[in-house]
């Protein structure tokens, strides 16, 4: 992969002439009012209950009331096994979840389909429980129990719906091999779920990565388009995500898969307003060109002119830009200003506090131009 170089400083004081003030008072305003919002865990609430709303109105009609019951038991300790993982009480979650696998365990006349159901749930809330535990070969264990179970539950019992929880297991995959320092799989993971939701690829393709979903996706569940439009955002911030723990020449190396291909760049077009927005400049922060191009168009999609971001999104945005503003005069220490503020603290909010430490490597990017 081929990469263009930055532009010297000089090119950047005759072609763009950037009030480096200005970006920076940009940054310490922060991300747009509306910006958590359009965070992906936000959307995923309302996708999850559409989902399993979905699936257990289904198959209530066909199943026992012990076998409901235990459904409803499961639904439960899930949701309160990923809520005491986020505040990190690790013991108390692992209790619940070890009291919901004996449950399964010790229930009986339980039908396959209703059994399967409980996997696909039970399984992925402990991946994320792994998460936090840092145990990430076992995370990846519990995603392909959920993952091979929802599959099931499409192909042998007609839950097409199951499709999207794949999807979703393979983009927690994408986080569980970043935190795992298995950089260039995750971004292979990313260019494949991507390819996949445009419907262009043979869904076998998934099979490269190995993983699989048998049948391609269901547009006529999905009608208005809105899970697949949370779902390719959730891909695209866990690959943001990713890119703040390498080093700038890692990215420049491997992100070539997600931000080079010609149909996740069709894709792009087709989507919101700020994805987009942030979809390309990246390509950009990759790719090079002039220094102050790259700045006066970030910072418009930091003061929210390109429609609304989440604050991961602004945030990694900001990092970029910092990165460039080190190089130019009045930049000095922006990194830093940002590492340190109340912006980062916010973090928390939106992924594991296994993860809070990443952005500090962004330190790690070149400190001069010719280097980009």
């Amino acid at each position: 992969m081929t990469y263009k170089s930055y532009s010297s400083l000089g090119t950047y004081k005759h072609s763009f002439i950037v009030d480096i003030a200005s970006v920076r008072e940009c940054c310490r305003r922060g991300p747009h009012r509306m910006a958590v919002s359009a965070s992906p865990s936000k959307q995923w609430e309302i996708v999850r209950a559409r989902l399993f709303d979905e699936v257990r109105a289904r198959v209530s009609r066909k199943i026992s009331s012990a076998e409901m019951s235990l459904l409803d038991y499961i639904g439960r300790i899930t949701e309160q096994g990923r809520r005491l993982a986020s505040n990190g009480n690790i013991h108390e979650s692992r209790r619940l979840f070890c009291d919901g696998r004996e449950a399964m365990s010790r229930a009986k006349d339980v039908g396959r389909e209703t059994g399967l159901i409980c996997s696909v749930e039970i399984a992925a809330a402990e991946a994320y429980l792994d998460c936090y535990a840092n145990n990430y070969e076992q995370a990846r264990i519990r995603l392909q129990e959920s993952h091979a179970a929802a599959g099931e539950l499409d192909q042998k019992f007609g839950y097409s719906a199951m499709r999207a929880h794949q999807v979703h297991v393979l983009n927690n995959l994408i986080r569980v091999e970043a935190l795992a320092g298995n950089y260039e799989k995750g971004f292979q993971i990313c260019s494949a779920v991507l390819r996949y939701l445009s419907g262009e690829v043979d869904p076998r393709e998934l099979e490269s990565i190995g993983w699989n979903v048998e049948k391609k996706w269901d547009s006529e569940w999905d009608r208005d388009g809105s899970v697949k439009d949370f779902l390719t955002s959730q891909s695209m911030h866990e690959v943001a995500l990713l890119m703040a723990m390498i080093d700038h020449s890692t990215a420049r190396r491997q992100a070539g898969l997600c931000f080079e291909n010609t149909v996740i760049a069709r894709m792009s077009r087709a989507w919101p307003k700020a994805l987009r927005a942030w979809f390309d400049l990246k390509c950009q922060f990759l790719t090079g060109g002039p220094a102050g191009m790259f700045l006066t168009k970030a910072q418009p999609f930091l003061e929210g002119e390109d429609g609304v971001a989440s604050p991961l999104l602004w945030f990694v945005t900001a990092l970029d830009v910092a990165a460039v503003c080190e190089c130019l005069p009045g930049g000095s220490g922006f990194q830093r200003e940002l590492l340190k503020g109340p912006f980062y603290n916010s973090i928390p909010r939106l992924v594991p506090a296994v993860r809070l430490n990443i952005s500090k490597r962004w330190a790690r990017v070149p400190a001069q131009p010719s280097r980009y």
